[in-house]
């Protein structure tokens, strides 16, 4: 699989490419572990025209460090991966930004990407033969923030039709739909902010484009 990300945060934004491959091992009837890696690019920028310091330039020493270095990085990653599931239940833990790569826009500036630590585990219940309703939750980790946690909701129909809901703590809700036919799944969600955050943006949409071979 993969994924392209595109991040923007007043004057810095970032471009990221990510490709991943998981491997998948049975260890008793009907449950299985997968082991994944995902290798990536990112480029960081500084758009210089959009940054507005108070007072004269030439006092802030932040700011002309960074107009003496160059306004573009790139950078690349890895991300890695532990998942245990059967047919009703999964449980799983990765790690992002493994390499922790530094950051230099000067001087002043200099810092790190964190690594980002994340645990999920879920439970699908069979309504009846049509409709089933997996619960499930995400707790995410990066020091020095405080642990975040997503509960989800997730209901699929006949496995043609999909939705589900979720709740970030004190930070948004999170609205899905999509649909699978055949090996293919296409879904749309997006991001509604319930904190203070909401004044500085309008949420996040995200589209999924899935593809299952079978060998």
């Amino acid at each position: 699989g993969g994924n392209v990300m595109s991040d923007k945060y007043g004057a810095f934004n970032r471009l990221m490419f990510n490709g991943s491959y998981a491997i998948h091992v049975p260890i008793t009837k009907g449950m299985n572990i997968s082991c994944g890696v995902g290798l990536g690019m990112s480029t960081l920028s500084f758009d210089r025209t959009k940054a507005n310091p108070l007072g004269d330039d030439n006092l802030d020493q932040t700011y002309m460090s960074f107009l003496g270095q160059a306004s573009n990085q790139n950078l690349f990653d890895l991300n890695i991966g532990l998942y245990l599931y059967t047919n009703a239940f999964f449980v799983g833990y990765s790690n992002a930004q493994v390499m922790q790569n530094k950051i230099y826009f000067g001087d002043p500036t200099q810092s790190k990407l964190n690594a980002h630590h994340y645990i999920t585990a879920g439970y699908r219940i069979d309504v009846n033969d049509d409709l089933s309703v997996t619960p499930n939750f995400l707790v995410k980790y990066m020091n020095p923030a405080p642990v975040a946690v997503d509960v989800n909701c997730k209901v699929d129909y006949k496995e043609l039709i999909f939705g589900g809901v979720s709740y970030r703590h004190k930070d948004a809700v999170v609205g899905l739909i999509g649909v699978m036919f055949k090996n293919f799944k296409l879904g749309y969600s997006y991001d509604y902010t319930l904190s203070t955050l909401k004044k500085h943006n309008s949420g996040g949409h995200e589209i999924l484009l899935g593809y299952k071979i079978k060998i």
